[in-house]
C-alpha cells in the first residue's frame, strides 16, 4: 500500500493532543515525540536566521511500542535451529519451554527497552487547521 493510500484511510490525530513516539518518512527516522521531530526538523532546515528553508511536513506516523521480549515461539524457533544440526530422525525430548518459561519471564519483565512500529493507521497532522483534527 502507498503512503498515500494509507494516509486516505487513516486514523488523523491532531499534533498537540498526540503523545508518544513518531515516524517521519522525508528524514526516514524515528522520534521519540512531535516536539524531537520538529526539533529535528529545524536542525536540519533552518538558515542561519533560524527560518525554516523547508516548511514542516504536514504530517507524520504515530507509531505503535513493544518491549523487548523472548516468547515461547522464539523458543520453539531455536529448538527448531538446534535440531536441524543433529542427523535426521534425531529428536528433541521434552518441552523446553516449559523448563525456561518461569526465568524468560523474569528476564522478560526486566526489559526496559522499547522498539517503536510504524502505524500507517494513524497520522499525525502537524499544523492546526481541518487537517489537525482529532477523529478519535
Amino acid at each position: 500500500m502507498s503512503e498515500t493510500q494509507h494516509l486516505e484511510t487513516a486514523q488523523r490525530l491532531a499534533g498537540a493532543d498526540y503523545h508518544g513516539p513518531v515516524y517521519d518518512p522525508r528524514m526516514d527516522e524515528y522520534f521519540a515525540s512531535v516536539a524531537d521531530f520538529a526539533e529535528a526538523w529545524e536542525a536540519e532546515y533552518a538558515d542561519d536566521d533560524g527560518a525554516l528553508t523547508v516548511p514542516l511536513p504536514p504530517y507524520v506516523w504515530a507509531c505503535t511500542t513493544r518491549r523487548i521480549e523472548v516468547t515461547r515461539s522464539d523458543v520453539e524457533r531455536m529448538v527448531d535451529a538446534v535440531s536441524e544440526d543433529h542427523a535426521e530422525g534425531v529428536e528433541p525430548r521434552g518441552d523446553l519451554w516449559t523448563l525456561i518459561e518461569a526465568g524468560v519471564t523474569a528476564w522478560n519483565q526486566q526489559q526496559m527497552g522499547e522498539t517503536w512500529d510504524v502505524d500507517f493507521s494513524r497520522a499525525v497532522f502537524l499544523g492546526t487547521g481541518e487537517e489537525g483534527r482529532n477523529d478519535a
